[in-house]
């Protein structure tokens, strides 16, 4: 049984190293006869440091990574990894513009085969790779996972998140009160007793 994560991301789990060693995650062949287990490793900002461009941001999460192997040792065979990622992001709210930071998790297999000889392929699932290879990042894929988990949209009030987080100034002037114009025919009257709410809330204060 092994567990190993190339040196840079050692070095960068203890506050050192450039952005790419920040964004790897490198795991050696097992020695073809077990596998190996990362618990609790904690993925920070740095790693996510793209997830803007998909809506999130300030992105953290804790990995659990399980693999083994089978086949035979330095010949063909399969990896089997078992990944877990659960952490949490912010996220711009859709009805009022402002921060709200919601819980985010992503479980799932990867398969890759290693073959003795032929062409690597990592665009699809199984991937394949050649046994000859000492080290295969999983940064990207795992990234990409959890991207794909973002929801399409996000309120306070989502994900168990509170509702009174909504920006009340962007509230009022979403039910356009000034002008006597409501939005409420097409909101429902979530921002009516949005509004309501906030408005108590104020007043307590």
């Amino acid at each position: 049984m092994i567990e190993t994560v190339s040196s840079p991301v050692r070095r960068a789990l203890l506050g050192g190293g450039t952005l790419e060693q920040l964004r790897s995650l490198e795991v050696v062949h097992p020695e073809r006869r077990g596998g190996f287990l990362i618990e609790d490793r904690l993925l920070s900002s740095d790693f996510f440091a793209n997830s803007a461009y998909f809506g999130g941001r300030d992105l953290e999460a804790k990995l659990n990574l399980k693999a083994r192997y089978t086949g035979s040792q330095g010949g063909s065979g399969t990896y089997y990894f078992i990944i877990s990622l659960v952490g949490a992001g912010t996220f711009e709210c859709s009805r009022c513009l402002g921060d709200v930071r919601i819980p985010l998790s992503y479980e799932g297999e990867l398969e890759v085969r290693a073959v003795t000889d032929g062409v690597e392929s990592f665009d699809d699932e199984p991937w394949s790779i050649l046994s000859s290879r000492e080290v295969l990042d999983l940064g990207d894929y795992l990234r990409e996972s959890l991207y794909l988990s973002f929801p399409m949209g996000v309120v306070h009030g989502d994900f168990d998140t509170a509702v009174e987080g909504c920006d009340p100034e962007m509230v009022r002037y979403l039910l356009q009160e000034e002008t006597g114009i409501s939005l409420s025919h097409i909101c429902g009257e979530e921002l009516s007793k949005l509004s309501q709410t906030l408005e108590s809330q104020k007043k307590k204060e």
